[in-house]
Protein backbone atom coordinates (compact mmCIF):
# COMPACT_ATOMS: atom_id res chain seq x y z
CA UNK A 1 0.00 0.00 0.00
CA UNK A 2 1.30 3.36 -0.86
CA UNK A 3 2.10 5.59 1.38
CA UNK A 4 2.87 9.82 1.95
CA UNK A 5 5.46 11.18 3.64
CA UNK A 6 4.01 14.83 4.30
CA UNK A 7 6.48 17.62 5.60
CA UNK A 8 4.88 20.64 6.81
CA UNK A 9 7.26 23.38 6.36
CA UNK A 10 6.72 27.33 7.83
CA UNK A 11 9.33 29.79 6.97
CA UNK A 12 9.61 32.88 8.98
CA UNK A 13 10.36 35.34 6.92
CA UNK A 14 9.50 36.31 3.07
CA UNK A 15 14.05 35.45 2.36
CA UNK A 16 14.07 32.31 3.73
CA UNK A 17 10.29 31.01 1.89
CA UNK A 18 12.21 31.91 -1.11
CA UNK A 19 15.50 30.26 -0.27
CA UNK A 20 13.39 27.16 1.03
CA UNK A 21 11.60 27.01 -2.56
CA UNK A 22 14.92 27.60 -4.27
CA UNK A 23 16.30 24.57 -2.25
CA UNK A 24 13.15 21.98 -2.64
CA UNK A 25 13.00 22.84 -6.64
CA UNK A 26 16.86 22.47 -7.53
CA UNK A 27 18.12 20.06 -5.21
CA UNK A 28 15.96 18.48 -2.26
CA UNK A 29 12.88 17.09 -4.44
CA UNK A 30 15.55 15.94 -6.82
CA UNK A 31 17.52 13.70 -4.06
CA UNK A 32 14.47 12.27 -2.60
CA UNK A 33 12.94 11.17 -6.04
CA UNK A 34 16.60 9.17 -6.17
CA UNK A 35 15.52 7.04 -3.35
CA UNK A 36 14.23 3.64 -3.84
CA UNK A 37 10.71 3.62 -3.91
CA UNK A 38 10.21 7.22 -3.95
CA UNK A 39 7.34 7.34 -6.60
CA UNK A 40 7.13 11.22 -6.93
CA UNK A 41 7.49 14.79 -4.91
CA UNK A 42 5.20 17.74 -4.62
CA UNK A 43 5.35 20.95 -3.08
CA UNK A 44 3.00 22.86 -2.43
CA UNK A 45 2.30 26.51 -0.85
CA UNK A 46 -0.77 26.53 1.44
CA UNK A 47 -0.72 29.58 3.12
CA UNK A 48 1.59 32.85 2.66
CA UNK A 49 4.98 31.11 4.28
CA UNK A 50 3.67 28.02 4.51
CA UNK A 51 4.44 24.72 2.02
CA UNK A 52 3.14 21.35 2.16
CA UNK A 53 5.78 18.98 0.36
CA UNK A 54 4.53 15.48 -0.05
CA UNK A 55 6.51 12.29 -0.97
CA UNK A 56 4.51 9.13 -2.31
CA UNK A 57 6.10 5.92 -1.24
CA UNK A 58 5.54 2.48 -2.96
CA UNK A 59 5.27 0.90 0.65
CA UNK A 60 6.28 1.60 4.30
CA UNK A 61 9.53 -0.53 3.53
CA UNK A 62 10.38 1.79 1.04
CA UNK A 63 9.52 4.78 3.70
CA UNK A 64 11.94 2.90 6.17
CA UNK A 65 14.49 2.56 4.21
CA UNK A 66 14.22 6.32 3.27
CA UNK A 67 14.35 6.90 7.24
CA UNK A 68 17.74 4.10 8.16
CA UNK A 69 19.82 5.00 4.71
CA UNK A 70 18.79 8.55 3.43
CA UNK A 71 17.17 10.84 6.05
CA UNK A 72 20.28 11.67 8.02
CA UNK A 73 22.23 13.09 5.63
CA UNK A 74 19.20 15.13 4.03
CA UNK A 75 18.50 16.67 6.73
CA UNK A 76 21.79 17.47 7.48
CA UNK A 77 21.81 19.18 4.23
CA UNK A 78 19.29 21.39 5.14
CA UNK A 79 20.79 22.56 7.93
CA UNK A 80 23.72 23.34 6.83
CA UNK A 81 21.70 25.87 4.69
CA UNK A 82 19.22 27.10 6.82
CA UNK A 83 19.80 28.92 10.20
CA UNK A 84 18.33 27.23 13.48
CA UNK A 85 14.60 28.45 13.58
CA UNK A 86 14.60 30.16 10.31
CA UNK A 87 12.03 27.23 9.49
CA UNK A 88 9.40 25.51 11.56
CA UNK A 89 9.49 21.51 10.20
CA UNK A 90 6.69 19.21 11.15
CA UNK A 91 6.62 15.57 9.50
CA UNK A 92 4.23 12.69 9.42
CA UNK A 93 3.30 9.71 7.29
CA UNK A 94 -0.35 8.75 6.34
CA UNK A 95 -1.15 5.88 4.30
CA UNK A 96 -3.17 5.50 1.17
CA UNK A 97 -6.70 3.46 1.40
CA UNK A 98 -7.81 4.99 -2.18
CA UNK A 99 -6.84 6.39 -4.89
CA UNK A 100 -8.78 6.85 -8.45
CA UNK A 101 -7.62 8.70 -11.35
CA UNK A 102 -9.68 9.89 -14.31
CA UNK A 103 -7.83 8.04 -17.42
CA UNK A 104 -6.45 11.08 -18.68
Amino acid sequence: MKVVYQVLIVAKSEQSAEKLVKWLNEEHVDDLLKVPGCLSGQVTNIASLSYECRYIFENSLALQVYYDKYAVEMRAKAQAIFEPGELEVNRCEQQIILEKHNGI
